[in-house]
């Protein structure tokens, strides 16, 4: 481009907030790119080099080039737009109006544009790893975010913003999905990777069971949905062998497997009784339902492994609870029947040594 308009544009450029570096020559541009990356390169269509060489075909062509973008700057009432080096769809070009100043909203209009269509390629490529490698339960909640987020980016290119409170509100709630389910993880592999969890379990700490312990368990983890409203309580008091965190999580597991299994106006029972030297919490949820080989197979899982088609995390809240069961030496059973009820039964020792 010829000085004027490189020096006019560089400090409205500047005066924005934004880094700039000049070249009058191709060869001084790619000299100043050796340790200068910019997010967008602004050529004009005759550079002042003898030969006529074009920046974007020299740079374009090394082996050293990076994919950054250009913008292309050519005069009024010329022919130069055809024979412009644009090779790819990160390319763009923009007539030069007569007042200088008129050409900075469309530069920076263009760097807008050019920006968005980098954090499109970034998470169509986010998606694609997602699709690779994320299992199933933790793909649904990142597509939401995802394809809300483009919604959102889209509705600020066309300035129609009256969705985007419910669309952040749908990535609000994706990402506590999201959140939830990682919990889940780290609470398995605390679980089941530290000592220091069985030296605790074995100093037999105690809690008394009753319907208050419950029902703040289920107000705090809970308050953001309608399955508190869903749940019928009936404790029998008692004091148990186990600290109410270990109890917080199996009874937050259960809870959240009987309202995701059951029909969503069913109640949830939740029923505290003692038989013997054991105290029984009791979760039947009314809905889906499992026959007797998908009881089995439940049985089968190992506390600490889940399913070998990793895609599934279905089964990751009952490894907890198992876990949970075995290092306070208790047990869990399950009584269901298709299309009608489950009840998962976990049996606490009242007693050290039970």
């Amino acid at each position: 481009s010829d000085p004027d308009t490189r020096g006019n544009l560089k400090r409205m450029l500047m005066a924005k907030g934004l880094e700039v570096k000049c070249a009058s020559q191709v060869k001084r541009a790619l000299e100043v790119l050796e340790t200068f990356s910019p997010d967008l390169i602004i050529e004009g269509s005759n550079p002042a080099d003898p030969d006529g060489s074009s920046l974007a075909h020299i740079y374009k062509g090394s082996e050293k080039s990076r994919p950054i973008p250009f913008l292309f700057l050519t005069p009024e009432n010329t022919q130069d737009s055809v024979k412009l080096p644009i090779h790819t769809g990160n390319d763009d070009m923009i007539v030069k109006p007569h007042d200088p100043n008129a050409l900075l909203p469309e530069v920076l209009f263009h760097i807008i544009k050019m920006e968005k269509r980098r954090i499109d390629r970034e998470i169509d490529s986010f998606r694609q790893a997602i699709l690779k490698y994320v299992p199933l339960d933790l793909r649904a909640p990142l597509s939401a975010i995802i394809g809300f987020s483009e919604m959102i980016l889209g509705e600020i290119d066309t300035a129609e913003m009256t969705d985007v409170p419910a669309m952040a509100e749908n990535i609000l709630v994706a990402g506590y999905r999201i959140h939830e389910r990682v919990e889940k993880f780290l609470t398995l592999n605390e679980l089941c990777t530290q000592h220091l969890t069985s030296e605790f379990f074995s100093l037999s700490p105690t809690m008394h069971m009753n319907d208050r312990i419950v029902r703040d368990i289920i107000s705090k983890h809970y308050a953001r949905n309608k399955i508190h409203s869903r749940i019928a309580i009936n404790i029998k008091p008692a004091t148990m062998m186990i600290h109410e965190y270990y109890l917080t999580i199996v009874l937050k597991e259960l809870l959240e497997n009987a309202a995701q299994y059951s029909n969503p106006d069913s109640e949830i029972l939740v029923h505290g009784s003692v038989h013997d030297n054991t105290y029984c919490l009791s979760i039947r949820d009314f809905g889906i339902g499992m026959n007797k080989e998908e009881i089995a197979r439940l049985a089968e899982c190992a506390p600490c492994r889940l399913p070998a088609d990793h895609q599934s995390m279905t089964h990751l809240g009952l490894a907890i609870v198992r876990k949970v069961m075995e290092l306070c030496k208790g047990e869990i059973s399950f009584d269901s029947k298709k299309r009608s009820h489950t009840t998962v039964n976990v049996y606490f020792p009242m007693t050290a040594g039970v």
